[in-house]
């Protein structure tokens, strides 16, 4: 993770990756899960696992976690994990 806190207003700001173990559609359940399983292939670190990017902000008392879609330039997969996740039930 890399970012800022700060410490008088307590405010955060980190960004970085989630290296797993696991493919990405193992974490999620029902239709979720198969819209995942489209995406595996663009998070898949060899021999096994997956990198995502990930990101912490808001304030300490308040944190917000997510994934790390935005930033100034947006990949392609990222642009495309932002739309499946504007799609999915919440």
């Amino acid at each position: 993770m890399h970012g800022r806190y700060d410490v008088i207003f307590h405010n955060v700001d980190l960004h970085g990756t989630l290296k797993m173990d696991s493919s990405l559609s193992h974490t999620a359940h029902g239709p979720k899960a198969l819209i995942m399983k489209v995406m595996d292939p663009f998070f898949k670190k060899k021999p096994e696992g997956s990198e995502v990017p990930v990101k912490i902000t808001g304030t300490y008392e308040k944190p917000s976690f997510g994934l790390d879609l935005g930033g100034k330039k947006e990949t392609v997969v990222a642009k495309r994990l932002r739309e499946l996740h504007q799609l999915s039930p919440r």
